[in-house]
């Protein structure tokens, strides 16, 4: 009776070190997937991003040997009237899709805002990049503008005393203040 007991306690210790090293196999395996998934994301993706990137890079330093090199033979900029100078623009990816069309078999349109900064402004276009396949190289398209936008913070700075909110009078601020405002003469 002793040896049995002894055989169950000793059956009892292994079950729980066994489904531990599953769990973890498991929580490990499903790391892994996702971990992959987003390497494979950003790598596919980074390619575009760095044509785009060195597409505005050689454009702001009036590169034009780069430019050549990163179009294609029927390129069109939608952008091409903007003035982009040294380091006063940003761009952001958001992402990345495959594109059929009836002029080409695929695209890959890549969804990005271009930032500028410049003479006490900045503006925002939200753009897609349209990429094919040139002699087995990448090739940017074409670049559609879909909004422009304008920075709209620092307009109005608004500060409150005791619950009540008072717009500052400062520059602009005091030509708004008094075109709403009828008291304020």
């Amino acid at each position: 009776m002793v040896e049995n007991s002894a055989i169950v306690v000793q059956k009892k210790r292994k079950l729980p070190k066994v489904f531990l090293i599953v769990i973890i196999l498991i929580i490990g395996g499903v790391v892994a997937f996702f971990l992959s998934l987003s390497l494979f994301n950003r790598v596919y993706s980074s390619k575009y991003e760095e044509i785009l990137s060195t597409y505005y890079e050689a454009i702001s330093e009036n590169n034009t040997n780069v430019i050549e090199s990163l179009i294609s033979s029927n390129f069109k900029d939608a952008l091409s009237s903007l003035k982009i100078e040294g380091n006063g623009y940003e761009i952001y990816s958001y992402n990345l899709e495959k594109v059929d069309t009836v002029e080409s078999s695929s695209l890959q349109k890549m969804t990005y805002m271009l930032l500028l900064k410049g003479n006490g402004s900045e503006f925002s276009y939200l753009c897609e990049a349209y990429f094919s396949e040139e002699n087995g190289e990448v090739k940017l398209q074409y670049i559609k503008k879909i909004y422009k936008g304008k920075k709209i913070t620092g307009l109005f700075h608004r500060r409150s005393y005791k619950g009540v909110s008072l717009l500052s009078l400062s520059g602009k601020n005091c030509l708004m203040y008094s075109l709403y405002s009828p008291s304020f003469s």
